[in-house]
């Protein structure tokens, strides 16, 4: 039984790390024209893939694309967005109390929330592309698996030169 216990622990440590080496920041070439860089949650909370936070950190790679102080308003838009949207305490519990009752499909409640969120956050990033990114030639992106998310921004090669 305590051998169980261990491996266990020994599991969950091992995928705790895993998870951690996934939230370091990315920042590696696309091609030989472009480069990117990855702006990971800084939070591991997270339904349907939308984490509640969103790292801030300003990227060097940005300096000649972006102001610190738009980048910083783009990113605190996205985080108040994330953080107004999502689901309340109640609407967890309920989904989590009413589940045997409704075969898991109470579990889909936050799942309602999550999704005006995303809709909100995509708004925000086309918005962020028409007056900072799409100028200068780089996009923001809002890219979304399973159970992570993450925002990619891609810079033409040029723009990274130019602060060598």
């Amino acid at each position: 039984m305590i051998e169980n216990f261990l491996i266990r622990v020994n599991l969950i440590r091992k995928f705790m790390q895993l998870q951690m080496q996934m939230q370091k920041p990315l920042h590696q070439p696309l091609t030989e024209s472009e480069g990117q860089v990855i702006i990971i949650p800084s939070q591991g909370d997270s339904i349907g893939g939308i984490a509640y936070h969103y790292k801030e950190f300003y990227p060097p790679e940005l300096e000649s694309i972006i102001e610190f102080d738009d980048y910083q308003k783009v990113m605190t838009d996205i985080n108040e967005t994330v953080k107004s949207y999502w689901p309340c305490f109640f609407t967890i519990c309920m989904g989590y109390v009413l589940c045997p009752v409704t075969l898991g499909l109470s579990l889909c409640l936050p799942r309602i929330c999550v999704n005006d969120a995303e809709g909100e956050i995509r708004r925000i990033v086309e918005g962020a592309n028409a007056d900072y990114f799409h100028p200068k030639g780089a996009q923001l992106e809002f890219k979304k698996e399973f159970f992570k998310s993450w925002f990619q921004i891609t810079i033409p090669k040029s723009q990274m030169l130019r602060q060598i």
